[in-house]
Order: C-alpha cells, then sequence, then structure tokens
C-alpha cells in the first residue's frame, strides 16, 4: 500500500543480461517505467554479487504475459545501483568500440546502431575489470572493449590468449557479444 492508500501487487520478472537469468519479485512501484528500473536494478547488484557478467541492456519478461518484454540499458541501471566507475567504463568501451555514447543516445537509437555494427562482428574480447562489491573485490568481464571485434571465435581466442601470455596473466576473455543487441 502506498502513502495514498492504493494497493500494488507483486509482480515478477526474468531478468537477464550477457550470461544470466533471474527471478525478480517485487512490489509494484506508481508506474510501470518505475517498477521494471527496480528490477532491473536488483537484477544486476545480484549478478554483480554473484561475479556475473552485465551486457549493454538489462532484459526483463513478464511470465504472465508471454509476449511482455522489457529493456533497460545498463549504464543508467548500474549509475542507479552506485556502481558510477563500472557504467563509465562501459560507456567509455561502447564509445570506443562503436562511436556510440550510450549516455546521450536515446535507447531505440542505441539498439540500431549496436544492431547495426553486431551483423559486422560477433565476438570481441572482454577486459575482466576488477570492482569492490560489498567490500570484496571480484572480477568482472566489461563486453565491448576496443582491443578487436572479430568475425571468427578462433581469431578472438587467439588474440586472447596472445594478450594474456603477453602479461602472463589472465585478463582478457573471449565474449559472443549478439545477447548484447
Amino acid at each position: 500500500m502506498n502513502s495514498n492508500g492504493v494497493i500494488y501487487g507483486v509482480k515478477k520478472y526474468v531478468a537477464s543480461s550477457a550470461n544470466w537469468k533471474k527471478k525478480i519479485e517485487l512490489e509494484e512501484l506508481k508506474s510501470i517505467e518505475d517498477t521494471i528500473f527496480e528490477a532491473s536494478t536488483r537484477a544486476v547488484e545480484w549478478a554483480l554479487d554473484s561475479g556475473k557478467e552485465v551486457g549493454i541492456f538489462i532484459y526483463l519478461k513478464d511470465p504472465e504475459f508471454e509476449h511482455r518484454e522489457y529493456m533497460s540499458l545498463s549504464y543508467k541501471v548500474l549509475s542507479n545501483a552506485g556502481h558510477y566507475k563500472l557504467a563509465e567504463f562501459q560507456r567509455q568501451m561502447v564509445k570506443e568500440d562503436f562511436d556510440i555514447d550510450i549516455a546521450q543516445e536515446p535507447l531505440d537509437k542505441i539498439v540500431i546502431k549496436l544492431h547495426k555494427a553486431s551483423l559486422k562482428r560477433s565476438f570481441c574480447i572482454a577486459k575482466l575489470t576488477e570492482v569492490s562489491i560489498n567490500g570484496r573485490a571480484c572480477k568482472i568481464p566489461i563486453v565491448c572493449v576496443n582491443i578487436g571485434l572479430f568475425e571468427e571465435e578462433e581469431d578472438a581466442k587467439d588474440k586472447c590468449k596472445e594478450l594474456n601470455k603477453t602479461l602472463k596473466k589472465k585478463i582478457f576473455s573471449v565474449k559472443k557479444i549478439t545477447y548484447n543487441i
């Protein structure tokens, strides 16, 4: 119940991004937009706490309605969750790789531009970035690092091995980027 005495129900969503899915349950907020954003924020917090990767978008499905899907820009969700450095890092990587400023462009234009870019290349090198989450250090892969985009997975893996060998530790990994569109 809100301060005006209006009763909102519990909503359930299935959130996904990159290589994970998470069921989220929360009280409905005043608007569907606020509810979607809060569910996305909770999903990102869970993902980071679990050492999962966060793609450029957070997708939500409403299990009650088969065709009802929502999308949030993870840059805004990460900022809302207090992960400003991670959000800014992702913004810079997308800017370098695709010449798209995810903080400035409208969501629909970002989707179209990334879709066009991903048709050209399917694999990228992701940098494992150390982030402090709840006082502990976690390595989170950030998708779309400007080291190279590759059509063939083997080419990306070869480049990744070369980079890690030069640095004498595993800092880079190969990620398929088609799920980020």
